[in-house]
């Protein structure tokens, strides 16, 4: 892989695609990336000290070399597990992560982006996890595509994710921020009756830390409905009576708030996570209106 400035110089990157430029003086520069059988990569730099790109996702391309063409696949088979690579043109079409999921068109995986679930053909639950931590899906809807470096798609995981009945396993893995953060809301209220579903979701990154909060509010009116059957014998004649309907006169108020707060811990060397836990409160409250 090949790594030039717009002053000429090159270099190539090692086996794993680590790379680096030294003693470049400051002021802006025009980085390009390119390797056969993937789209050129331009980055737009501007330096005033050592700066640390991070990973740098090529999308697939084909490539014509006279008579063979070279061509990059984005799906990538493993013995327990299925790597997806985003295009550069599904994550062009994709807002969310759900969004993302649905445009990958996964075998056996269904993905509802309405209603942000996802069921496996044959039966069984979906586990979502982010970079291998198990997650709700509202933290999977608060995820932005373009955050998205690769999707793991685990068909019958077993006992290895503590769940018997599992059918199938998401790992969407992100782009590792070393500073800074994102913040997340997603707002569902009725203007005409008391009826909401709300989130919002805040990650912070410092170096190999991760301090996140999630919070989660639904709030509405509920009536309860009748349906009952009776039936009357009256000397030869027989009577039934249906009621079917709203039973209660006033509506049930309910409110439930939910707070989650979660802290992870990068590990360099695996690039997996640690998670201790912390609080996670839920409450819920029903009202009775006369």
């Amino acid at each position: 892989m090949d790594h030039g400035l717009h002053s000429g110089d090159r270099v190539t990157s090692d086996t794993q695609g680590k790379f680096a430029l030294n003693k470049i003086k400051a002021g802006n520069y025009r980085l390009a990336i390119t390797f056969i059988g993937y789209q050129s990569e331009v980055i737009l730099l501007k330096l005033n000290n050592n700066l640390d790109l991070g990973n740098v996702q090529l999308q697939e391309d084909a490539v014509s070399l006279g008579e063979v063409t070279v061509s990059a696949s984005n799906v990538l088979q493993r013995v327990d597990r299925q790597i997806i690579l985003p295009t550069e043109s599904q994550l062009k079409r994709s807002f969310g992560a759900y969004d993302l999921l649905n445009n990958l068109g996964i075998a056996r995986l269904q993905v509802d982006k309405f209603t942000n679930s996802m069921s496996i053909s044959g039966g069984g639950a979906v586990q979502t996890r982010i970079n291998g931590i198990k997650v709700t899906d509202k933290e999977i809807a608060a995820v932005r595509a373009k955050d998205v470096l690769r999707v793991e798609f685990i068909e019958d995981p077993g006992k290895q994710y503590s769940d018997d009945e599992l059918g199938a396993v998401v790992n969407i893995i992100l782009r590792r921020r070393e500073t800074g953060g994102v913040v997340n809301f997603q707002l569902s209220d009725s203007p005409h009756t008391l009826w909401g579903e709300n989130f919002l979701s805040a990650k912070f990154n410092y170096k190999n830390s991760e301090w996140g909060i999630d919070y989660f509010n639904k709030n509405g009116k509920y009536h309860s409905r009748l349906e009952s059957h009776e039936t009357f014998y009256l000397g030869d004649r027989t009577i039934d009576r249906i009621k079917e309907g709203i039973e209660d006169e006033s509506p049930a108020l309910s409110f439930i708030n939910n707070l989650n707060l979660t802290y992870n811990l990068t590990k360099k060397r695996t690039s997996m996570y640690s998670t201790p836990s912390f609080a996670i409160t839920s409450t819920t409250l029903p009202i009775r209106m006369n």
